[in-house]
């Protein structure tokens, strides 16, 4: 896939108290080995956190397998953050679209916004899966929700468009106004756009449902 919403990943903060004797010379090292001791007992955020490390190769060479591994364990376990973390690096990495969009749906269902969007993509896409406008309309609303303009903008070109049917030129306006209110960059020009396609009728009618949004 070619474009997806990639939230900055928090920064690393391991517990304060690792016991004195996983230290080891280099601290990476040592919080590294004190976090594989957790993961070995099953901890879902030691692995988490592993993979982070992995990933961002802090104290050590990047190693993506390896990160794609630890993250995999802790989404298994439940973890969200690791299941979009999983998604994203599926994605990036020219990994399995099926499983990438399955992780992103997951994360999605535990609330993770950023993955409702990008599941809707896969969705509405058919990426890793058959096409899905009602689930892909469903994930946009949800990152919506979250506070994402794109998704609001990707509805409006759903609803303008001939994907879902006849061309729906109240809805679109609505949702394309939605996606201005959230200052989603090119929405006003895809607006404008659409303002000049339709009635006078149908911009009024898009102004009182926009309200409902």
């Amino acid at each position: 896939m070619a474009v997806w919403f990639r939230g900055a990943l928090a920064a690393l903060v391991l517990a304060a108290a690792v016991p004195a004797a996983a230290k080891a010379a280099d601290p990476v090292a040592g919080d590294l080995v004190w976090l594989e001791q957790l993961a070995a007992k099953g901890d879902a955020e030691a692995w988490y956190r592993i993979g982070i490390i992995k990933e961002q190769g802090i104290g050590i060479p990047p190693d993506t397998a390896g990160a794609i591994e630890a993250y995999r364990q802790a989404a298994e376990a439940g973890h969200a953050e690791a299941q979009f973390r999983l998604a994203q690096l599926l994605d990036s990495s020219g990994g399995d679209p099926a499983l990438a969009r399955y992780w992103f749906q997951s994360a999605a269902a535990q609330g993770i916004a950023a993955a409702a969007f990008n599941a809707a993509l896969y969705e509405e896409t058919g990426t890793g899966g058959p096409v899905n406008l009602t689930a892909a309309l469903d994930h946009y609303r949800q990152a919506v929700a979250g506070g994402i303009g794109q998704a609001a903008a990707q509805i409006a070109l759903l609803y303008a468009g001939s994907k879902l049917g006849e061309p729906d030129l109240v809805r679109a306006l609505a949702w394309i106004s939605k996606a201005v209110d959230m200052d989603t960059p090119g929405a006003a020009a895809i607006a404008k756009d659409l303002e000049a396609a339709a009635s006078a009728e149908q911009r009024a009618a898009a102004a009182e449902l926009a309200k409902s949004l």
